[in-house]
């Protein structure tokens, strides 16, 4: 059985801010280039690793960027105030670590009037060990860990759909698939546009894409220790009953656990096959994640097993 516990912590502890992402993206390449016919990093720089097949064309996705602290403004006392890259909930507390260039480590306090882990514009970071500047960049690093039940850490997310791409290049490849893997930026710190994804789709112009994510449990009754979510539905697209069938087979072929969930409110990477390639079948394969306290999250290793089986199922059915 795979370390997978071990691995993700591993991923994690090469994670860098949005805009450095090169050290941890030469890494993954690194990883990847023994059991792939080629590998690139594209201009805009997301990293791409390519088996080459005979038939159908598959691009398979997930996120290698996470959500970045953002220094704006230095008080004469030396603390910071700050923003987060990216489009969405921005849960910061008290004594949250931050993870700076030059092994600079930083932490968060409140305002006397914030009120609470969502209100960040009345929090400031405090530097331990140098003196921090306006546009300095870091990632918070609290909590980061596991066992052989399960992740957890505030990006084990970004990690485990990293580790679903790994594994499935280590697999026996679907030789009749051409299939690109691709591990895009630009996914946290630009929900808006997503222009990691969006340009590896001109690039590739796959006639499959499948989005690895990972969909926190409060989100319409996604369960940990049930499987991948498949999502049905989100804010501007539907998965199609082609992809639907594919997906059912997927599961039937090796038993394994699957959920289904509808998020109409969210906006997910499958449009952008619909919109950019006349109309290319797609789907969002979601690793469940259960937040602990504010900052971190977690993953049980069974789900992160499940995915991996169900996705190695849906491109033998692809085939």
């Amino acid at each position: 059985m795979m370390n997978y516990a071990g691995q993700c912590f591993e991923l994690e502890q090469w994670f860098q801010p949005f805009g450095r992402e090169a050290t941890f993206l030469e890494h993954l390449r690194s990883l990847a280039e023994p059991w792939v016919d080629e590998c690139w990093i594209d201009d805009y720089g997301s990293l791409i690793a390519h088996q080459r097949g005979d038939g159908k064309c598959v691009m398979v996705t997930a996120q290698a960027d996470v959500q970045t602290v953002v220094i704006t403004y230095i008080h004469e006392d030396g603390t910071a105030r700050f923003l987060m890259t990216g489009k969405g909930n921005y849960h910061v507390t008290r004594g949250n670590a931050v993870r700076f260039a030059k092994q600079l480590v930083g932490v968060v306090e409140y305002d006397d009037d914030c009120q609470g882990a969502s209100d960040w514009k009345r929090m400031r970071i405090r530097a331990e060990n140098g003196k921090l500047s306006v546009g300095d960049r870091g990632i918070l690093t609290d909590q980061t860990g596991g066992n052989l039940m399960e992740i957890y850490g505030p990006h084990c997310g970004v990690a485990a759909g990293c580790m679903v791409l790994l594994s499935m290049m280590q697999r026996e490849r679907a030789k009749r698939l051409d299939i690109y893997y691709v591990f895009a930026i630009g996914s946290e710190s630009d929900k808006v546009s997503q222009r990691g994804v969006k340009c590896a789709v001109y690039h590739i112009h796959p006639e499959v894409g499948i989005s690895i994510e990972s969909l926190t449990t409060n989100m319409n009754g996604i369960k940990l220790g049930c499987g991948p979510a498949i999502l049905l539905r989100d804010e501007h697209s539907v998965l199609r009953k082609k992809m639907r069938v594919f997906c059912r087979m997927a599961a039937e072929r090796l038993q394994t656990k699957v959920q289904y969930a509808a998020i109409p409110e969210t906006e997910r990477e499958t449009a952008l096959y619909h919109f950019l390639c006349a109309g290319s079948d797609a789907a969002t394969v979601a690793i469940p994640v259960q937040p602990q306290g504010v900052c971190a999250r977690k993953i049980l290793i069974s789900d992160l097993q499940d995915t991996i089986t169900f996705l190695a199922a849906l491109l033998r059915t692809l085939e």
